[in-house]
């Protein structure tokens, strides 16, 4: 797992680093930022260049992990006071060269609230075969990632889009039961389908 971290007022957290979660460990990568902004789309990019190039997949899957903000967007730098708006994300996705080699994402997730809208499916249905996200307000808890890494170790390249997210929904609501949150929603989308719900 390749992560990106930043955009928060505390110390060691506040420009965007890199690192490699491996064996339990977490370690430095050597990316260099475009922008010392989390809410750079210039950053997404690179990002994703930099993380696919360096550790490529039979197949892959993308999660972006803050606030949501529905059709105003995603993200919270606490630094620069933006986000990142739903062109915004579109643009910064689609310039990367895994989808300009005409490539798409397993899964495309947002471990956010209020991301499992037609608005943001529909802005980004080319970029992935399945979407993961909440209609309503998630708790701060957020997804369970030890059943996604779990099923990813065990079923490697075989595990689908829509069976890790099914994965991922059952373990979000398995870890609210044990920590007693209610009000849920968390949603598999087949992104395939978005352009016959919009005909609709």
């Amino acid at each position: 797992v390749v992560i990106i971290t930043g955009g928060a007022n505390k110390e060691g957290w506040e420009t965007p680093k890199a690192y490699l979660i491996e064996n339990g460990q977490k370690l430095n990568l050597d990316f260099t930022p475009v922008s010392n902004e989390m809410s750079s789309p210039e950053n997404v990019t690179a990002f994703i260049n930099y993380a696919l190039d360096a550790y490529p997949g039979d197949k892959v899957s993308m999660v972006f992990w803050n606030h949501g903000s529905d059709i105003r967007g995603y993200g919270n730098d606490e630094l620069s006071k933006k986000n990142l708006s739903l062109p915004q994300i579109k643009a910064a996705i689609g310039a990367t060269n895994f989808i300009q080699s005409n490539k798409k994402f397993e899964l495309l997730g947002f471990d956010a609230c209020l991301m499992s809208n037609i608005e943001t499916q529909s802005t980004l249905r080319e970029f992935a075969h399945w979407f993961v996200g909440s209609e309503e307000q998630e708790p701060g808890h957020g997804w369970d990632y030890k059943p996604i890494i779990s099923a990813m170790n065990s079923q490697g390249s075989a595990l689908s889009g829509d069976n890790l997210g099914r994965i991922i929904v059952d373990g979000f609501f398995a870890q609210a039961a044990d920590q007693h949150t209610t009000a849920l929603t968390l949603s598999v989308t087949d992104l395939t389908r978005i352009s016959d719900l919009e005909n609709s």
